[in-house]
């Protein structure tokens, strides 16, 4: 259901296309007008956050598919006691992980600290300032990529003076990405 086919190989029993208009007893028909005969289907929606468990309390909101307040893609600004691992897509997502766990985990330890909470919602305002400056929608704010997700993490491992990525590493997750 992506809007613009992903460029990787698929199995010759699998193919890409744009929505199901309608099921049929032994297939479906898509909203290109081609139809397939097929068991099963499945539907990609891509990454649409929701949090219904957590209390209005908590502060935490989605707005077009933005989390708010968080500090650095993490941490609630409101109670920084919460924190979200792997809210950023589009990533190398295991060394994206550990990194974001090993600067909260700095935070927790008081080895890091915060700005205020003033100061913390401010960089997030400036960073969603900056991300439509470069023309980029709402909902994709926390869509990194390669660069963004490279500075992203040379930075949380500047703040808790950890190993930077090595740039085989950017040049493996560049040759991977461009594969796929």
């Amino acid at each position: 259901n992506h809007p613009v086919p992903i460029p990787s190989e698929f199995p010759d029993n699998v193919r890409q296309v744009r929505g199901v208009v309608s099921a049929l007893e032994n297939g479906f028909v898509f909203g290109d007008g081609s139809s397939a005969e097929a068991d099963a289907i499945l539907y990609c929606t891509g990454y649409l956050f929701a949090f219904p468990f957590l209390s209005e309390e908590c502060g935490i909101t989605v707005e077009d598919n933005v989390v708010k307040p968080l500090y650095k893609h993490i941490i609630n600004t409101k109670y920084t006691s919460m924190a979200f691992i792997g809210i950023p897509f589009r990533v190398c997502n295991f060394p994206l992980f550990d990194f974001q766990v090993q600067y909260y985990m700095a935070v927790l330890r008081g080895e890091v600290t915060l700005p205020s909470h003033e100061e913390m919602d401010a960089a997030m305002s400036s960073e969603l300032h900056q991300h439509h400056r470069l023309g980029y929608e709402d909902r994709h704010f926390h869509r990194l990529g390669l660069e963004r997700q490279m500075n992203y993490i040379n930075e949380l491992s500047a703040l808790v003076l950890c190993v930077q990525i090595q740039s085989s590493f950017h040049s493996r997750f560049l040759f991977w990405r461009l594969r796929v």
